[in-house]
């Protein structure tokens, strides 16, 4: 499967587009039943036939997905607490083509995780996703590796591409995440 960062990062690029690469071979890169499905329905929700999950992730990693609000610091989101404990540190946004490449100490930041992303989980203080539940694979792999994780964190999902430096204090207790700067 090739993640939506990196066909973002193609589009970005200028290596597809509008007329150059058919939404159907972008859907079966992604390996997404309900891409496909879409794109041979003829059903498009844009250009390139992609589903409302895989465009929103495409519009993150090109920073078009913010709709001009900025984070800040001071900010709180909310999701659910999937792995209790605390912590604080610098936050990092990590797709799942990078996940080796994250540094040992920062919060991980992602959409979800997958075993790809197991080597960065083990050297996070936390974790937290846009999206899961308690039975998600961060959720059961930071209870086994006793990493704070809040997941299912609502409205952190347009910021993505921006938390990279930023602090974070999670709460895998109460289910938050605070900006702190």
């Amino acid at each position: 499967m090739i993640p939506p960062s990196v066909i973002a990062k193609a589009a970005k690029n200028g290596l597809m587009g509008p007329g150059q690469v058919p939404g159907h071979w972008i859907c079966s890169m992604l390996r997404c039943p309900t891409c496909t499905s879409k794109a041979v329905s003829g059903i498009q929700f844009t250009h390139i036939g992609l589903c409302a999950d895989h465009l929103e992730e495409i519009k993150v990693c090109l920073g078009l997905s913010a709709n001009g609000k900025t984070l800040e610091a001071d900010q709180v989101f909310t999701g659910m607490g999937a792995s209790p404990g605390e912590a604080k540190a610098e936050a990092s946004f990590v797709a799942s083509h990078v996940a080796d490449e994250f540094v040992k100490g920062r919060v991980l930041v992602t959409w979800m995780t997958t075993p790809e992303y197991v080597g960065a989980m083990r050297r996070a203080v936390a974790i937290v996703t846009t999206r899961g539940g308690r039975l998600c694979h961060a959720a059961i792999v930071s209870r086994e590796f006793g990493v704070p994780c809040v997941v299912g964190v609502r409205g952190l999902e347009p910021f993505l591409n921006r938390v990279s430096g930023l602090v974070f204090q999670v709460d895998g207790t109460a289910g938050t995440v605070h900006v702190v700067g």
